[in-house]
């Protein structure tokens, strides 16, 4: 026997040598961990027992006694997560539900009612949430905006009763809607009116009395005489025909409260809301943006700063953000197309390959 086989021989057995201690340290590591699985499982402590028995399979993959009882240990983790998740639904603990009933189905997919309880626990999550953003909403005497919120709670859980009580305060406060606002009147019953040359102030505290909303009537409003019948109409209506027979407008300075002043140019501009906003200019040169701002919206309050670029105005809200979206769509630079192109040289036999 040569040397060279006498050494290939030795190498071999070595290797075969090697491979038996790492199996049988693999064994015994196996071993131990099944054996604290099992312990683990007798002291009912699933989620520990799921994690050992997952090292001895991992120590002895071909083991199926290793195998079965990674299966049980799980179905018994869920079982246990799925029980927490139910008990965590009852103390109203919906994000401590949410988390077991997750981990309930991540250990064992099998547990349907896991899987209805994630449901349950995300839309009690939900609800909860669009319950406190109605509270935000009815607290700015948005009504309409809370009470659709609030239905799409109920959606969601129809026996929520967080979403049920507030749906019953909203329903038992008055609102009436003028100009978008929601006031809040003490009577949404339909208003009879019947005056015969009365004085604009008594006029007016009588539907002061009749809808619980206030009337600040400004110093230049003359105490005409009016006179009116209506039957069966909404606050909304009255008022607005009470303003347009009598040449007024109004601005409704809170939910209890509105301002009436006579409908002239000078006094619809002491009542309005101005804003002042400033715009800082890229692309577009300042003189050109005050042109087209005043030839497209007829602003007049407005002030250019030529070495920064920058025009300022001051006007009503909805003209800022007309001026606002007119900017943004000239303010941009030149479009530029750039080519990318590659230079290939070819011959007659790649011509041919390429065809």
């Amino acid at each position: 026997m040569t040397m060279r086989k006498m050494i290939g021989n030795l190498f071999v057995r070595f290797s075969s040598l090697l491979l038996l201690l790492l199996f049988l340290s693999g064994c015994v590591a196996g071993q131990a961990s099944f054996s604290k699985g099992n312990q683990a499982l007798e002291q009912q402590s699933y989620d520990q027992a799921v994690i050992e028995f997952l090292s001895a399979v991992e120590s002895n993959p071909v083991s199926h006694e290793y195998r079965l009882k990674l299966i049980h240990a799980r179905s018994k983790a869920a079982l246990d997560h799925k029980t927490k998740g139910d008990h965590f639904i009852a103390q109203q603990q919906y994000l401590n539900a949410l988390q077991e009933y997750q981990l309930a189905t991540e250990l064992d997919g099998s547990i349907y009612a896991a899987f209805d309880g994630l449901a349950t626990a995300g839309n009690y999550l939900q609800a909860e949430r669009l319950v406190k953003d109605a509270q935000v909403l009815l607290q700015a005497n948005r009504q309409s905006q809370a009470r659709d919120i609030v239905n799409t709670a109920l959606s969601l859980l129809p026996d929520y009763q967080p979403a049920l009580q507030l749906k019953e305060k909203i329903k038992q406060d008055q609102y009436a809607l003028v100009d978008g606002v929601e006031l809040e009147v003490t009577s949404t019953q339909p208003i009879n009116l019947n005056f015969r040359e009365t004085k604009l102030p008594d006029v007016f505290n009588i539907l002061t009395k009749l809808s619980g909303i206030n009337f600040i009537l400004d110093e230049d409003i003359r105490s005409n005489k009016t006179t009116l019948f209506l039957e069966q109409a909404t606050f909304a209506q009255a008022l607005e025909l009470l303003l347009r027979m009598n040449k007024l407008d109004k601005k409704i300075l809170n939910s209890k409260t509105i301002i009436l002043f006579p409908k002239t140019r000078d006094k619809q501009k002491q009542f309005e809301d101005q804003i002042i906003q400033t715009f800082y200019l890229s692309h577009i040169d300042a003189k050109k943006a005050v042109n087209m701002l005043r030839t497209m919206l007829q602003v007049r309050k407005i002030y250019v700063q030529e070495e920064l670029n920058v025009i300022v105005i001051r006007d009503q809200p909805d003209v800022i953000k007309l001026a606002q979206k007119l900017i943004e769509a000239n303010d941009r630079g030149n479009s530029e197309v750039i080519f990318d192109l590659e230079l290939i040289e070819v011959n007659h036999s790649d011509t041919r390959e390429l065809g």
